[in-house]
């Protein structure tokens, strides 16, 4: 296991999906939901990138979408396929990283990695490879969407050149329940910068109005 993934696995054993579950408000997954509706079609196939105990893949379901939940850590998707169980859902949950993920070629309409989930690969060289795995993914004329937090905002950029690692810098993260949850803080020149060494050749990153913040967000077309 990578260490990216060894890191983000033992941060969210730590926090559980009870634990994750506070994090957010029903502000958020609304907005979310929202978004997500206003990109796609019910026809089509969608893949929820590190989808956590299922906050979007279950009312998506619920909604009568047709998506797919993945997730690094085993502890959310036990917690995913149980809450959809009680909901009398059918809704496929795998265990899998965002890196080498277990779908064959052109199998997705749109692909939506939300909550900075992205942020948690380290390495460019670990972006570059999960974003040639979505294009892989991708059928032809296929989106992802990808939303993370916007460290180029003073406070963060700040903290980020003071205590940041890694070979440019960029590593920083907070500790939640005694475990540090380290993130690559991305600025929209970073995170463009990755997105020109992958296979996408038809992308936008910018800025987006989202959950009553502004964050960073890149939108990839296969």
């Amino acid at each position: 296991m990578k260490k990216s993934e060894h890191i983000s696995n033992k941060f969210y054993k730590n926090l559980s999906a009870r634990g994750l579950a506070a994090l957010v408000s029903e502000h958020r997954t609304k907005d979310d939901l929202k978004l997500i509706k206003s990109l796609s079609k019910k026809s089509d196939k969608i893949l929820d990138l590190a989808c956590g105990y299922g906050r979007i893949t279950i009312p998506l379901a619920k909604s009568g979408y047709n998506v797919v939940g993945i997730d690094l850590a085993t502890n959310l998707i036990r917690e995913a396929k149980l809450r959809a169980k009680k909901q009398g859902l059918k809704v496929h949950f795998n265990i899998g990283s965002m890196t080498k993920l277990p779908y064959k070629a052109q199998s997705f309409d749109k692909i939506f990695c939300l909550w900075s989930s992205f942020n948690h690969l380290l390495t460019r060289a670990e972006q570059v490879k999960a974003l040639n795995e979505m294009y892989r993914v991708l059928k032809p004329d296929g989106l992802a969407f990808l939303e993370m937090i916007n460290a180029e905002k003073k406070k963060i950029a700040e903290k980020v050149k003071k205590e940041g690692v890694g070979t440019d810098k960029r590593i920083w993260g907070e500790v939640f329940n005694g475990v540090k949850n380290l993130d690559y803080m991305h600025s929209r020149k970073t995170l463009k910068a990755v997105c020109e060494k992958s296979k996408f050749e038809l992308f936008r990153v910018r800025f987006s109005n989202l959950h009553r913040r502004r964050r960073i967000v890149a939108e990839l077309y296969k």
